[in-house]
């Protein structure tokens, strides 16, 4: 037979290539299946059964027990953009802060929520809504706004100095800003600007709960407030903590702390490798590639469900679950691999499809779709796939500089080899 494009070819790397890039293809072409990319999360929210991711495509749905995944983008939610900054879930509801508004999500529909200028928000444990924004930091009770300005909480420009939220089982409300770890008890406003802290060092930029104090960090180190005393902190000089990397940190049921880092070195610190670090104790254990089993070294969130099992989203889309022994990876997206780009498709004739991507660490890999959104891989190779042909007998043909490779489709690690000229292209005549 011979291997010509066809209609149906031209539209599988259409989707695989578009998808890859962030394009979608009109989801109301009758016919089409979307496969997609999720890049830079943001955040993740538990919801039970489900965990919500927000990115920077869109937010997805994963279930927990299935492993399936849902995503919303502006197509099919009515939102001006991707782009979504944040995501809660309280009640039943989902809300995600997309161009500076807040949308909601009844399990049926999205809706504009409140359009007012939002930086960030989070949800109470008694179901209020708390909103950083224009006119400063807003409450939401279910039937009204409560607005607290720098005269109310004592520090200025609430709207740009409030950069992260927490609350404790008491429901008080603790607030890392600019000039200080705040805190609300639903009456009165305390602020801690102790020089003794980190705070005088920097601004501080995550808060997290514990069960009887908080932990807060900047980018000179990580310090516990126990609502009296700050402890000693933690930097890069005594841990194996360079918290101006860190983007995200959080507390298990335990008390065990969890911070997600991005790769970087900022000259005083060792170069070191994006991961996850826990501190239980006071004892430290990081967690990087290939220990977490994904190829991208930028982890951008992380969260500690009520069961205890710990989530860390990287930067290309993968979701990463820790049951407190060993790292799985799932894939937020639907494309093949997390850093991919599609360069060659084909179909056998039992309507299977095979995908050769490359990813950003220019590694190229054959993918065959195993169900409807899932890929399973079954080559890899350092050396440029140029070409990929089925020819009809379950078998792949991979065309290389030097040679073809004919891989056995269903028997892994076995393909045999024929050496070509670099000039030969791969046709197959019937």
């Amino acid at each position: 037979m011979t291997i010509r494009p066809n209609t149906k070819i031209i539209a599988w790397v259409v989707a695989i290539t578009n998808a890859s890039t962030g394009i979608c293809q009109d989801q109301s072409l009758p016919g089409w299946r979307h496969f997609y990319s999720v890049d830079r999360p943001t955040s993740i929210a538990d919801a039970g059964t489900k965990i919500w991711v927000s990115s920077k495509d869109g937010v997805v749905e994963y279930d927990k027990t299935t492993g399936r995944t849902r995503n919303f983008r502006h197509w099919n939610t009515g939102w001006p953009l991707d782009e979504v900054e944040q995501v809660c879930t309280a009640g039943g509801r989902v809300y995600a802060l997309v161009d500076e508004g807040i949308f909601q999500y009844d399990q049926q529909e999205w809706t504009a929520f409140d359009w007012a200028s939002t930086e960030s928000f989070n949800v109470a444990p008694n179901g209020d809504l708390w909103v950083v924004g224009t006119p400063g930091l807003r409450r939401w009770n279910g039937s009204n706004w409560t607005t607290f300005d720098n005269n109310d909480i004592g520090i200025s420009s609430p709207a740009t100095h409030i950069r992260d939220l927490d609350f404790d089982a008491q429901g008080n409300l603790w607030i890392a800003a600019f000039e200080g770890l705040l805190k609300f008890d639903g009456v009165e406003w305390d602020l801690w600007e102790d020089t003794t802290s980190l705070m005088f060092s920097g601004a501080l930029k995550y808060v997290a709960v514990g069960s009887s104090g908080v932990w807060v960090c900047n980018d000179y180190g990580l310090q516990w407030f126990d609502g009296v005393t700050f402890s000693d902190p933690y930097t890069c000089g005594n841990s194996p903590v360079p918290t101006m990397f860190a983007t995200d940190m959080d507390v298990s049921p335990d008390g065990t702390l969890w911070i997600s880092f991005e790769s970087g070195w900022n000259g005083a610190c060792i170069t070191q490798p994006g991961g996850v670090v826990s501190l239980k104790d006071g004892i430290f254990t990081r967690y990087e590639p290939p220990q977490i089993p994904t190829d991208d070294t930028k982890f951008l969130s992380v969260l500690a469900d009520n069961e205890g099992i710990v989530w860390a989203a990287s930067q290309y889309g993968d979701l990463c679950r820790f049951d407190g022994l060993t790292w799985s990876r799932h894939r937020l997206g639907t494309v093949p691999s997390s850093t991919s780009l599609g360069r060659s498709m084909c179909r056998d004739d039992q309507g299977s499809v095979f995908a050769v991507v490359e990813n950003a660490n220019a590694i190229w890999s054959v993918w065959k779709l195993s169900s409807d959104t899932a890929w399973t891989e079954l080559y890899a190779d350092d050396r440029p796939i140029t070409d990929i042909a089925a020819t009809g007998n379950g078998h792949i043909l991979l065309r290389q500089r030097d040679r073809i490779l004919e891989l056995i489709v269903g028997v892994p690690g076995t393909f045999c080899t024929i050496d070509v000229p670099d000039s030969c292209s791969l046709l197959l005549e019937e």
